[in-house]
């Protein structure tokens, strides 16, 4: 009994069936419906890699009340707050641009939420999901895909909330929204390859999380989503 040693009876399955090998070498995997399947694990599905940006999603907010609510309860009463202090207590304008400041603070404040909250959430996903990296046959490149997924689904609710807005206030979008889906675009491809490099340095430099933390403080208020860069002499 000395030179006993336990392992898990799944880890046991693994070797004897060869199955990681099979799934590695596969094309195309058929599993049971709602499990994180080998294909989603390969990356090789991109139903599969939404589903998991969507358990993401969800799981972020597990345990709380409201659930997934906070996720749009936040960003609504921050934007609230801020044109409230800055339009109702500091006066202040747009300058030559002739739009209401609330038009001209949803605009560039929408985008950054997305930026910050994808950078932030998608630097710890090597952290996060450790389980899936040490325990599987895993393709961790898909790991920061998953979450700026995650965080584009309140990006998108925030979009169609910022045509609303222009609308009430008299200023019908016209053709030049097309142009929504180059910016959509050029921000994921932003944020990804900022976040190849910071989620690959966070678990040898676990500082990094709270670096880019206070990176994007800083950046929502040095460039002009707050104030408007005709003021600048």
């Amino acid at each position: 009994f000395t030179d006993a040693v336990l392992e898990s009876g799944i880890n046991i399955v693994l070797d004897e069936t060869k199955l990681e090998d099979y799934i590695k070498n596969a094309d195309f995997v058929i599993t049971g419906e709602g499990r994180m399947d080998g294909q989603t694990a390969m990356g090789k599905a991109p139903v599969g890699v939404a589903k998991l940006a969507k358990n993401d999603f969800k799981t972020r907010y597990a345990g709380s009340y409201l659930g997934i609510v906070w996720a749009f309860i936040q960003p609504v009463i921050t934007i609230l707050v801020y044109w409230f202090v800055f339009s109702v207590g500091f006066r202040s304008g747009t300058g030559d641009l002739g739009v209401p400041f609330v038009l001209y603070l949803v605009a560039g404040i929408v985008p950054w939420f997305f930026f910050a909250d994808a950078w932030i959430n998608s630097t710890n996903c090597l952290i996060e999901y450790s389980y899936l990296v040490k325990k599987m046959v895993f393709k961790i490149s898909i790991l920061p895909i998953v979450k700026v997924i995650s965080s584009l689904f309140v990006h998108l609710f925030f979009i169609l909330l910022g045509f609303v807005i222009f609308m009430i206030a008299g200023r019908t979008p016209g053709i030049a929204m097309v142009q929504v889906f180059y910016y959509m675009f050029c921000e994921i491809c932003l944020v990804l390859a900022l976040t190849y490099f910071t989620a690959s340095v966070t678990p040898f430099f676990r500082d990094m999380a709270q670096i880019i933390n206070i990176t994007t403080q800083l950046g929502m208020w040095l460039t002009p989503i707050m104030w408007d860069e005709s003021i600048m002499p």
